[in-house]
């Protein structure tokens, strides 16, 4: 892997006002050095999946996808474009949703999954137990380009839960271990040890499906108790 060149701080500080506070669209060039950078910085990362959502019409999918494309890690871009899509799911009208996948698509196309490899490079000395957290807890945008990651790259303003970002998979093994503690919990607990990243809807979805609880209350007060062995 081509080691990420770190930005200065000046570079940074520009980077944040370009996708902060211009009105001007970002160019290709831009959008693809910037999504390298991200890996290094986690708010450069929610900015830039805000900008490509709210200005993907004026940006070229066929020039971005050819100069992505040509970069060592093309992939990294598109787990932040995975994060803009959910963004575009909950803000935009159907037509500009199906206008965002359709240039998404574009940009992706041919594209295989990247190496397995943490998303974000940590600095500091390795850490084995950490980064086998990651990994076992990795969310789906990053895990369908082949990287580790289980930051929410979502904005944090407005509605929570807007979004489910985390695999069933991952979200099945949460469950169990909530369930082995052997105390009741509310839909809430569950989403709170899901660290904020599914959905009420899904969360209810996954409680009334799992066989080893059984519910009571309702609404807000619901609680979910495993069922006697």
């Amino acid at each position: 892997m081509k080691q990420v060149e770190i930005p200065s701080r000046r570079q940074l500080t520009e980077t944040y006002a370009a996708l902060s506070w211009s009105d001007q669209p970002l160019s290709c060039g831009q959008i693809v050095l910037w999504s390298q950078w991200a890996r290094l910085d986690a708010r450069l990362a929610e900015l830039l999946v805000a900008a490509l959502a709210g200005g993907f019409k004026e940006i070229n999918p066929f020039e971005l996808w050819q100069l992505n494309k040509a970069n060592p890690q093309p992939q990294v871009l598109l787990v932040l474009l995975e994060f803009s899509a959910f963004k575009a799911r909950t803000r935009f009208p159907a037509e500009d949703r199906r206008a965002f996948n359709n240039w998404r698509k574009l940009i992706s196309a041919d594209i295989p999954t990247a190496a397995p490899q943490s998303f974000f490079i940590l600095g500091g000395r390795p850490r084995p137990e950490r980064d086998i957290k990651i990994a076992a807890s990795s969310s789906a945008p990053f895990s369908r380009w082949g990287f580790f990651g289980n930051e929410n790259l979502l904005p944090a303003k407005g509605k929570k839960n807007q979004a489910t970002v985390l695999q069933k998979s991952v979200r099945l093994r949460i469950l169990k271990i909530l369930v082995m503690k052997r105390r009741p919990f509310s839909v809430g607990e569950y989403i709170a040890a899901c660290a904020g990243r599914v959905h009420r809807r899904t969360a209810e979805r996954d409680l009334r499906q799992f066989s080893s609880l059984r519910r009571r209350g309702y609404t807000q007060s619901r609680k979910y108790f495993p069922r006697s062995r």
